[in-house]
């Protein structure tokens, strides 16, 4: 996921009359979707989305504007009432949201202020960045909350953009401090997915996951289909599977986010296809 600015999605009307993705979490993985996916509408209309697809879970990013007629965005420093507006739709639509994404704060003062918006939406893990010499403060935090962080991969030339930059802070926190391993910003970058996810082996707490058209940086990641890029999703799977992975796995499309469904179902579909034959 890349930090951007956000406009206003309009839906097509036929968005919600496909119907739902068998969706079966193999094995007893959690699958959501990354908001983000979805970010020129209301989260509320991702929430539908990801129900629409047949999943349970979803991944908030901070400055998504709410929706349903409540006002805000999708900001950790949303009033109590809000929030209990936000849990209550997800409630109604049977989703669940299940990290928080990515955010950062500069102040102990904020980053304490995430954490007490992740436990008051009963979060069990959120993605960030944070630099080298907030580390250790936040893996204190992590905690105290009992709340995972799972640092996020950036692509190249961002600091955490290989897997050894996320393990060169890793000695300086706890258990509950890991990696949100982006394979599409992997491939992206260059490098090998497969090969990544080898040396972040037990410490994968949730991956974004998604396939690309591009290998080497340019001026914009094209995502694609699942199986139809240099990511190497069967590869990748497989390789979960071998470390038995027991964490989230997040799907992220970041192009057409008006009208990526059909290429996110598709996604799926490969999916469980891949699934199939490796879990037989």
């Amino acid at each position: 996921m890349k930090k951007g600015i956000f406009g206003v999605l309009l839906l097509s009307g036929c968005a919600l009359a496909f119907a739902p993705a068998s969706a079966k979490p193999k094995p007893g993985w959690k699958i959501g979707v990354q908001a983000y996916s979805f970010r020129n509408g209301s989260f509320f209309q991702a929430v539908d989305l990801v129900r629409g697809l047949g999943l349970k879970y979803i991944e908030a990013y901070p400055g998504q504007p709410i929706g349903g007629g409540v006002k805000g965005t999708m900001d950790y420093h949303m009033d109590p009432a809000t929030r209990q507006k936000v849990l209550d739709y997800l409630q109604k639509q049977g989703v669940t949201m299940i990290s928080y994404g990515v955010v950062d704060a500069r102040s102990a003062a904020d980053w304490k202020k995430i954490f007490d918006f992740a436990k008051a939406m009963h979060l069990p893990g959120i993605v960030s960045e944070p630099r080298d010499n907030q580390i250790s403060m936040v893996s204190s935090l992590a905690d105290q909350y009992h709340i995972n962080v799972a640092i996020h991969d950036e692509p190249r030339p961002d600091h955490y953009w290989t897997p050894d930059s996320v393990l060169a802070v890793l000695p300086l926190a706890g258990k509950r401090v890991g990696d949100c391993a982006d394979i599409g910003h992997w491939a992206y970058s260059g490098l090998n997915v497969v090969d990544c996810l080898k040396k972040m082996e037990g410490r994968i707490m949730e991956l974004h996951f998604k396939d690309v058209g591009n290998q080497e940086p340019s001026p914009g990641e094209t995502n694609v289909v699942w199986g139809t890029g240099h990511a190497d999703i069967e590869g990748a799977l497989k390789e979960l599977l071998r470390q038995h992975f027991k964490g989230m796995l997040i799907i992220e499309y970041e192009n057409n986010p008006t009208a990526n469904l059909p290429q996110i179902r598709q996604s799926l579909d490969y999916y469980h296809q891949v699934m199939d034959q490796l879990t037989k």
